[in-house]
């Protein structure tokens, strides 16, 4: 996606990353810009283009996980071999790491966070795409099915195993 799409997208994009990511060099990896650029048009600019969500922005989870994927990429490129300046760059990532690119990296990570869930306020969108919570009825419901089974339990009958192996099968009666 960076190479086919985002440093493709427009004419300041061209003109600062001109080359495939691999291309780019070390300082231009291993520096804050790219980051910032590349979060930002992950959340303000591209929109999902096929599929269920086709249309939409990306969710938070998805931004952070690009976002670290192409991080994931320039440690691997340099944090052994580059300069002391990009593995300095690297401990951004380091778990535990207090140095000046470890905030910028966690404030980064805010700022996405904040800005995606305002997105989602000002468009009404869901942010929590958990399943439906289960209410007290719910619970009563599903405490009556267990109750019957359990009143007609046999746990030597064939059926037992089955019951025990798909418990959804519990909730049909």
């Amino acid at each position: 996606m960076f190479d086919t799409k985002f440093r493709t997208w427009n004419d300041e994009l061209r003109v600062k990353y001109p080359k495939p990511f691999a291309q780019l060099g070390e300082a231009v990896l291993c520096a804050t810009e790219l980051y910032e650029d590349w979060a930002g048009w992950m959340m303000r600019d591209w929109v999902i283009e096929e599929g269920t969500h086709k249309g939409e922005s990306l969710a938070l989870g998805s931004v952070l996980d690009y976002l670290s994927a192409l991080m994931a990429c320039a440690v691997r490129l340099f944090k052994g071999t580059g300069t002391d300046t990009s593995k300095l760059f690297l401990t951004c990532v380091d778990k535990g790491a207090e140095t000046a690119s470890a905030r910028w990296w966690q404030g980064l990570r805010r700022e996405i966070k904040r800005e995606i869930f305002e997105r989602a306020k000002k468009l009404g969108e869901p942010m929590d795409k958990s399943a439906a919570p289960l209410y007290l009825t719910e619970i009563e419901g599903i405490c009556k099915a267990y109750s019957k089974v359990a009143e007609r339990w046999q746990p030597e009958a064939p059926q037992a195993a089955a019951l025990v192996v798909a418990p959804a099968g519990l909730l049909e009666f």
